[in-house]
């Protein structure tokens, strides 16, 4: 079964695409752990297979899955907020830039917001501003190197 592990769609997709794109994650195991699919593959149109069902993406997240952006400039917290899913949780723990903008200029909170998902919207907006604070914060307060007050630049 492995030997089919390259084959492709018209669209490029392959096995382990499919399989992350259905939710079937022993499938998805079986794929990347048995077989050694790349979880870095991708579709013609530059999609991974990092899109959709939580406990799939979970898992190629912990098995070096990476998020990245397709063709257009979307990244899977771009699909997940404009469908106002759950796995918007998990790509931000995992490090989702909420920041990134499509070829449209839109981020995920604006299409999580576009589409009718203001709960989902609400949750990008609110992490993205703690998220500012908090860089804000830790240049302008304690540094790791001095365990207090920054002494390696001027201050502001």
């Amino acid at each position: 079964a492995c030997s089919t592990l390259s084959a492709q769609t018209k669209t490029g997709a392959t096995p382990l695409y499919l399989a992350c794109q259905e939710g079937h994650l022993e499938v998805t195991q079986y794929l990347v752990q048995d077989c050694g699919a790349d979880p870095h593959a991708r579709a013609h149109d530059g999609m991974t297979p990092l899109r959709g069902h939580a406990k799939v993406l979970s898992w190629l997240l912990l098995h070096g899955g990476e998020i990245t952006a397709d063709g257009w400039g979307g990244t899977p917290l771009h699909d997940a907020a404009e469908n106002g899913e759950l796995e918007v949780g998990i790509l931000v723990v995992n490090g989702a830039d909420l920041s990134i903008r499509d070829q449209d200029g839109y981020t995920a909170a604006d299409l999580a917001e576009y589409n009718g998902h203001g709960h989902c919207a609400q949750y990008l907006r609110t992490v993205e501003n703690m998220v500012r604070w908090w860089r804000r914060w830790s240049v302008q307060g304690a540094c790791q190197e001095h365990a207090g007050p920054c002494r390696c630049r001027p201050a502001a």
